[in-house]
């Protein structure tokens, strides 16, 4: 699909430098008058020659030259009248933002970009909560809960009503992460442009729940509309204004998207893990320290989350299948209720390597797998501190490695 894209936008391009009607209007001329010299020289009768006496008499060769002479000039003249439109289109605009910019200062700007970010940051939270909280599951499970009798009634509703203030704490330590600071910043910034923001204002408050962002939100929008315009810009001011807009939104697409390990990445890892268990099969044989009756199975890794969102969810999965094809035996699990805790910092946005003991043969093939395949690897001596460790496997199982991957920041 990325290929498509980009093949369409050079298409674009190259049909607004080389295509016009004059350019198709010369080339089809040329063609014509080359068609009548062939069909002179070939088909056409002594009367008929003398008559087309006025089409040039030249080879092939040089018809081809004359043909790449005129694409060249019409290129060469297609990119000059492209540049001059653009640098037109830009002036334009510059003009537009200055007049703009007349209404209001760079404080204003950068409020707004802040309120944006934050929307579309409890947007995204907001969907990761519905599709895990769906309704009519809810409505399923207080049925199940209704009918059961016994004396675990109603665990179902407990179970969700846990998750659910879980997400919530995710998303105010989120909340904390990236954007306290910036509104705590806004908020003296209003102050000192005049805005009245009193003590009761949720701009003063730390929030304790998604409303109270929500709240922050709107008293955001409101104080922008009261910040005082300023009648002239800066020109330098104004250029400094849309760098930090570009800055802001390349950062803004860059959180949005959704991490993934492609394709060429799984298998560059699954290549190294092979050749690692490969390497360590040679070497037990060789020592007689392993011989094929002790080989009963795989070799176990474990693969946890940071919580249990569905953007990490499908990002563990890609090493998964990477691992899983490399031949080794993965097993599944998260750790819930890791908000909070200033040690669990480390593993946020990282893929995480948990240190094992030094004669263990399996991790460091991991390892350069992983490096292989330029993911950047969080060493780490321990297990996040968390309420819950939730494991998909079944039984007694013995892990040669631990990975951890964390929250997108």
């Amino acid at each position: 699909m990325a290929t498509i894209h980009l093949f369409r936008d050079r298409l674009h391009v190259w049909r607004e430098i080389a295509w016009s009607r004059w350019k198709a209007a010369v080339m089809t001329l040329y063609g014509v008058v080359c068609a009548l010299e062939f069909a002179r020289d070939h088909w056409a009768s002594d009367a008929l020659k003398a008559k087309l006496r006025f089409v040039p008499n030249l080879t092939w060769q040089g018809w081809t030259i004359g043909a790449l002479a005129l694409l060249v000039i019409a290129t060469l003249e297609g990119a000059y009248h492209a540049v001059r439109t653009r640098d037109s289109l830009l002036d334009s605009e510059r003009q537009a933002a200055l007049v703009s910019a007349s209404a209001g200062d760079s404080g204003r700007d950068e409020l707004m970009v802040l309120v944006g970010q934050l929307s579309q940051f409890l947007d995204a939270r907001r969907d990761d909560y519905n599709s895990q909280f769906d309704p009519l599951a809810e409505m399923g499970d207080n049925l199940l809960d209704s009918l059961d009798a016994s004396p675990f009634g109603g665990k179902r509703a407990r179970e969700r009503q846990l998750m659910k203030e879980r997400h919530n704490s995710f998303t105010l330590q989120a909340y904390g992460d990236r954007f306290a600071s910036r509104v705590v910043a806004a908020t003296r910034k209003l102050l000192e442009l005049g805005v009245a923001v009193t003590e009761t204002a949720h701009l003063r408050q730390y929030p304790r729940s998604v409303a109270d962002v929500d709240a922050i939100i709107s008293e955001l929008k409101a104080a922008s509309v009261l910040i005082p315009s300023v009648p002239n810009s800066d020109l330098s001011a104004l250029y400094q204004a849309n760098t930090l807009l570009k800055n802001e939104v390349a950062e803004l697409r860059a959180i949005s998207a959704q991490r993934h390990l492609n394709k060429d990445k799984q298998r560059t890892i699954a290549q190294v893990v092979r050749t690692g268990l490969r390497d360590l099969w040679n070497l037990h044989r060789a020592s007689q320290l392993w011989t094929s009756d002790d080989k009963e199975g795989p070799i176990s890794v474990q693969l946890y989350t940071m919580e249990n969102d569905r953007e990490t969810i499908r990002y563990r999965d890609d090493f998964a299948k990477a691992l899983q094809a490399g031949g080794l035996s993965v097993h599944l699990g998260e750790f819930l209720g890791t908000s909070g805790a200033q040690e669990n910092d480390q593993f946020i946005g990282t893929v995480s390597l948990v240190n094992g003991d030094p004669k263990n043969l399996v991790r460091p093939f991991i390892l350069d797998a992983l490096r292989s395949a330029g993911v950047a690897v969080n060493e780490c001596e321990d297990w996040p501190r968390s309420q819950t460790t939730f494991d998909h496997a079944r039984g007694d199982y013995s892990s040669a490695a631990t990975l951890i991957i964390g929250q997108r920041r």
